[in-house]
């Protein structure tokens, strides 16, 4: 694999929305916390956070469990859960996590006389503000351990029903207490699903095969890789070792079972999300397709509803064409002034720019109203030979209206006449992200504040792309109305020459439609999806 290559897929797996399916909670604890932490709730703590950090990531001959386990004695309080958890959900964010399915260990803590809603309110408090902080959605899996006895697993049960949305049961845990919490669950209801078992533990036999399709992880060895193939468990592959990577791969490339790779426990190995999935693209010698598989994998494993599901497929889609992995939406987007009257030079040119487009199989976007929109919609319609949607018409040439009526509530309900489609944008800052989100091409005519504003809005996401090694939208402005207003801004306020270069002037239909269609062409024969 090339320098380029490698540069390539990196940027990908850190841009790319990740979910989070197989995290402990307790093994997020870092050292710098730990000790913080214990210092607030005077609980005396041998070395120092460096020296500590070094032992819990070497092993020191104990299991990560084991090191996990000994760190969570400073977590007394419900503040202790909460900072816990927040900082945890910050730093997922960092990874571009847009959900995590987070296990927690509540026996680890109520053992200790931890009164157990103190971890769950905690927990719930943090994943609460993180949402509303970072845009991350968390749930939480309650863990049981094979240390915890049945009757205190049923009765945390109890206690957690409200908080938690699944179950995960150690493999090793006696069969008849196995059996007893899965009976429980079902008793409950509206639980999940969600253990690990190798083939070589007593209860793999009694799996719930019902839930094998949703929620069902099974964590990876060479002894349950046959069973892997026969009944296609999503799998959790974590950490990763030489042998695992060549799994990974294998099963990538097959399909027999439905891989992904999770973080697990973090603080103790040194891999958050992002870095777990370079350290997989290293050893497994991932491509951007194998990565945005895992992705997808994740996605059927996980809990996440049916919009959820939906909202996360549109920001992966919406970064692989960012990040060149597929071909742009072929629709070009248009910007300007709702005043324009029919039959000026700036409507008659938003025509053609309808017409011309429309003719070479482009979708047009508008904000649907009159002016500028309303000339670039009739033009892409009547060049489709067809009526509007309200005359019943299947028009070959597509106009959609981005429409705004909380923002514009004297504006007609349904926009203009000629749009062909019309969907409700519930903000301004929903349709800018509906417009970011259905198209790579821009064309903006002269306006006001509101051109001004989507211009800039459109501007500013070129610029971040190409900081994140990513392919900008190509935005295109009308030169009489825009090229010394812009160069004036950009001298004025002092605006970079390399932002400036993502802006083309035109002063043509034909140059704007030869500028899109190449562009067009060029990231189609790069696309890698």
């Amino acid at each position: 694999m090339s320098v380029e290559t490698n540069r390539r897929l990196e940027a990908y797996v850190e841009a790319v929305p990740k979910i989070e399916l197989h995290v402990h909670i307790e093994g997020t604890l870092e050292s710098a916390q730990m000790y913080c932490i214990g210092q607030r709730n005077q609980i005396r703590l041998d070395d120092t956070p460096e020296t500590h950090r070094k032992i819990r990531v070497g092993g020191g001959g104990e299991t990560v469990e084991t090191r996990c386990s000994e760190a969570c004695i400073v977590l007394r309080e419900q503040q202790d859960f909460y900072d816990l958890m927040y900082a945890y959900l910050k730093r997922a964010a960092i990874d571009n996590v847009y959900a995590a399915e987070i296990f927690f260990d509540p026996y680890l803590h109520t053992r200790r006389d931890v009164p157990i809603h103190a971890v769950l309110q905690g927990f719930r408090n943090a994943i609460v503000d993180g949402y509303n902080h970072f845009s991350i959605r968390g749930a939480l899996i309650m863990h049981i351990s094979h240390l915890s006895p049945v009757d205190a697993a049923l009765q945390m049960l109890d206690e957690a029903r409200t908080y938690i949305v699944g179950v995960a049961v150690d493999s090793n845990y006696p069969r008849a207490g196995y059996l007893s919490i899965y009976k429980k669950v079902n008793e409950l209801g509206g639980l999940k699903i969600a253990t690990h078992f190798t083939a070589s533990q007593e209860n793999s036999s009694c799996a719930p095969h019902e839930y094998a399709a949703h929620g069902f992880y099974v964590c990876y060895t060479e002894e349950n890789d046959p069973l892997l193939q026969s009944h296609g468990y999503p799998v959790n592959i974590n950490p990763l070792t030489s042998r695992s990577s060549e799994a990974l791969k294998r099963h990538l490339e097959s399909g027999d079972a439905e891989v992904t790779v999770s973080s697990s426990y973090p603080a103790f190995t040194g891999h958050y999300l992002t870095s777990a999935l370079l350290q997989a693209s290293k050893m497994a010698a991932l491509t951007e397709k194998d990565v945005h598989t895992l992705c997808c994998n994740a996605l059927r494993s996980s809990f996440l509803t049916l919009q959820e599901r939906e909202n996360y497929l549109q920001h992966v889609r919406h970064t692989n064409v960012a990040m060149g992995c597929t071909v742009p939406p072929k629709s070009v987007t248009v910007f300007g002034s709702r005043a324009t009257q029919p039959g000026t030079p700036d409507y008659q040119l938003a025509e053609e720019v309808g017409r011309q487009f429309s003719s070479h199989g482009y979708k047009l976007i508008t904000g649907g109203y009159f002016g500028i929109m309303e000339a670039t919609s009739k033009g892409a319609v009547e060049a489709g030979n067809g009526a509007s949607c309200r005359d019943g018409g299947n028009s070959a040439g597509v106009a959609l209206g981005i429409l705004s009526p909380r923002v514009y509530p004297d504006a007609p309900l349904f926009g203009n006449e000629y749009n062909s489609h019309n969907v409700i944008a519930r903000s301004l800052l929903d349709r800018f992200w509906m417009y970011l989100r259905d198209s790579e091409y821009f064309i903006a005519f002269g306006g006001t504040i509101g051109t001004i504003t989507e211009i800039l809005v459109v501007w500013s996401v070129a610029s971040a792309r190409v900081s994140h090694r990513g392919i900008p939208q190509k935005i295109l402005l009308w030169r009489p109305h825009w090229e010394s207003a812009i160069e004036n801004l950009a001298k004025a306020i002092g605006i970079s020459s390399l932002d400036t270069s993502l802006l083309i002037y035109v002063d043509s239909v034909q140059e704007a439609v030869k500028i899109i269609e190449q562009d067009l062409l060029t990231r189609t024969a790069s696309a890698t999806l």
